[in-house]
């Protein structure tokens, strides 16, 4: 072979060695170029599965505290609902009503309107005072009429030895029990019955108020006169002799 034809044919055989050598680097330098965007695009889908979590969970916990926050609200005013509840009932016990009677139940419609007619609309005959009043002006009447007579001041007669009248009921629902039987003596004359049952049965009786005085000296007061009650103590004679209270204050 003619040298000319040799070097035509090596200049060949490289061409091809370095095409290839370039395809290949290509399709390498291709290959992790898309092994590059695949690795960023899981990178990106799982930072947005990620804020789509955090945003769902801050919700979540958003309504989980709005929820606990109408708990507690609810809690607090069904709290204050049962002190109103219970002021109220109290204030009723202590002006001597009765608590008033709930919606009239029963079984026909009828009856259940007929009821509260008559509940709430007086009859012509039960009507009080002239009859140019009106109905209003009527129930102002009566309830004021009510009124002066819960709380009308009591006639007081002079009874010897303090009070005369014991037992009576007072205006406020309780009875007047001064000096009678003592709690723990009216439990145990009731053998039969249990502590519940005795204490319900005993009637709303007046406790006395500072009885036992509180000493107002002060604590010099108090030391000097202790020491001149030690002072006092001297003795003599055959009483000293016979002293045997060493211990006592």
């Amino acid at each position: 072979m003619p040298p000319f034809a040799e070097l035509m044919r090596m200049a060949e055989v490289q061409t091809k060695e370095s095409q290839s050598a370039v395809q290949a680097a290509l399709e390498e330098r291709k290959r992790k170029e898309d092994l590059k965007k695949r690795q960023q695009e899981e990178r990106e889908r799982k930072e947005r599965e990620l804020e789509i979590k955090l945003r769902q969970k801050h919700f979540e916990d958003e309504k989980r505290e709005q929820e606990r926050q109408k708990r507690k609200e609810q809690e607090k005013q069904a709290i204050e609902q049962a002190r109103q509840r219970r002021e109220e009932e109290q204030r009723n016990h202590l002006l001597g009503k009765k608590p008033a009677s709930k919606w009239p139940s029963s079984s026909s419609h009828t009856q259940a309107r007929e009821d509260v007619r008559k509940t709430r609309v007086p009859l012509e005959d039960e009507d009080e005072g002239p009859s140019f009043l009106t109905r209003e002006e009527k129930r102002q009447r009566k309830q004021d009429a009510e009124w002066k007579r819960q709380f009308a001041p009591q006639r007081r007669t002079p009874a010897a030895g303090g009070y005369g009248k014991t037992g009576r009921r007072l205006p406020g629902g309780a009875v007047d029990v001064t000096a009678s039987v003592s709690s723990s003596d009216a439990l145990q004359q009731s053998p039969g019955k249990t502590v519940r049952e005795r204490l319900t049965a005993m009637p709303n009786t007046l406790t006395r108020l500072n009885v036992n005085k509180r000493d107002t000296r002060t604590i010099d007061e108090i030391l000097q006169d202790r020491a001149k009650a030690k002072e006092a103590k001297v003795l003599d004679g055959e009483s000293a002799k016979g002293f045997n209270d060493w211990f006592s204050s």
